[in-house]
C-alpha cells in the first residue's frame, strides 16, 4: 500500500523506534530480546 520494503526481521526494531522517543541500540536490544550486534545490523539495513 505504501510501497515500503519492510523485512519481517525489522519489525520489532521498527515498532520500537516508531512508537517511542529516542532509544539507544542497547535499550532496543534489551526490550526486544535481540542482541546488540543484531539490532545494530538491522538499523544499518533499514537506513
Amino acid at each position: 500500500m505504501y510501497n515500503v520494503n519492510l523485512k519481517p526481521k525489522w519489525f520489532s526494531v521498527f515498532y520500537m523506534v516508531s512508537h517511542n522517543d529516542k532509544k539507544s541500540i542497547t535499550e532496543i536490544a534489551n526490550e526486544t530480546g535481540h542482541s546488540h550486534p543484531s539490532v545494530s545490523k538491522i538499523v544499518s539495513e533499514m537506513d
